[in-house]
């Protein structure tokens, strides 16, 4: 199990998913916020997600409860209608998406 958190400020982070890494043969997304959101992903640079805010960007929405997957080494998530920069690493497995930041 691996949890991913997103830095809120210098003292405070917050879950953004849980994932179980060879869960599923994809990278597969459980959005559990109780709202739709953006599930976006990017290629990664030589195996980093430090370039992906640039794109190009594969953008899907996931209505609350539902799945979706990700096609790229990087991802994140961020209310529909948002943005959110996917920094992230991508892996074959099931995340469930708790918390999505713009």
């Amino acid at each position: 199990m691996i949890v991913i958190y997103r830095q809120i400020s210098p003292s405070d982070k917050r879950v953004t998913a849980v994932a179980f890494p060879g869960s599923a043969d994809t990278a597969q997304y459980v959005n559990l916020t109780g709202e739709r959101i953006l599930l976006r992903a990017a290629p990664a640079s030589a195996g980093e997600c430090s370039q992906a805010a640039a794109g190009p960007f594969i953008d899907r929405t996931i209505p609350a409860g539902s799945l979706g997957d990700a096609d790229g080494g990087c991802w994140c998530c961020g209310p529909a209608g948002g943005s959110c920069v996917p920094s992230n690493k991508t892996g074959n497995g099931k995340a469930f998406l708790v918390n999505c930041f713009q």
